[in-house]
């Protein structure tokens, strides 16, 4: 990698060299590094952790479909009272008409 400088004589420095070597050696674990992989949220799970998070995951799913399901039950029971709310008003408007066409004949 090649860094210019902003003096007015350009200057290059080469940091290849001096980043490959700062590597650590095979088998060498940093505490550090091991703290920071364990609080890590992307960290790698154990089998039973990972089970556990997809149980999980397929419960919030089925209480979710539940409460879909629930909220249209509740929304078809709605449109059948306001149906129903509908026809019976029809049906007392066209016997009060009646009841009003035959006062009027009299």
């Amino acid at each position: 990698m090649l860094v210019a400088t902003a003096l007015p004589r350009s200057i290059a420095f080469e940091f290849d060299g001096f980043t490959s070597r700062m590597e650590s050696p095979k088998g060498f674990s940093s505490p550090v590094r091991s703290r920071l992989e364990n609080w890590s949220p992307n960290r790698f799970q154990t089998g039973s952790e990972l089970e556990a998070k997809i149980v999980t995951a397929a419960e919030r799913r089925e209480h979710a479909l539940e409460l879909k399901k629930a909220l249209a039950r509740q929304e078809s029971r709605a449109d059948a009272v306001k149906k129903r709310e509908t026809e019976a008003a029809a049906k007392l408007q066209t016997e009060i008409d009646a009841k009003v066409a035959e006062a009027l004949a009299r």
